[in-house]
C-alpha cells in the first residue's frame, strides 16, 4: 500500500495539468473541426492523457523484460543440488 501511494504523488498534479491545457486553449482561442475553445481545450487535455497512457505502454513494452528473474539464477534447471 505505501509503495501505491509513494506512485500517487507523481500524478496527483495531473489535474492541474490537464486543466492548464484546457484554460491554455480557451485564452488563445484555439478552435479547430467547428468546436469551441472550450471543448477543443477538453479534448485536446484528453488527447494529452492519451499520449501519456501511450508513452507508458511503449516504456513498459519496449524497455522492461519479457521474463525477469533475480541475479545469479540459472536459466534453467540443471538437476544439481547445491
Amino acid at each position: 500500500m505505501a509503495f501505491v501511494t509513494m506512485l500517487m504523488a507523481p500524478a496527483a498534479p495531473a489535474g492541474y495539468l490537464y486543466g492548464a491545457v484546457v484554460d491554455l486553449a480557451k485564452s488563445q482561442e484555439w478552435t479547430a473541426f467547428g468546436m469551441s475553445s472550450a471543448a477543443f481545450g477538453f479534448r485536446l487535455s484528453f488527447f494529452v492523457c492519451a499520449v501519456f497512457i501511450a508513452s507508458g505502454i511503449a516504456v513498459a513494452w519496449l524497455w522492461l523484460p519479457k521474463r525477469p528473474r533475480p541475479e545469479g539464477m540459472a536459466l534453467e534447471p540443471t538437476g544439481e543440488s547445491p
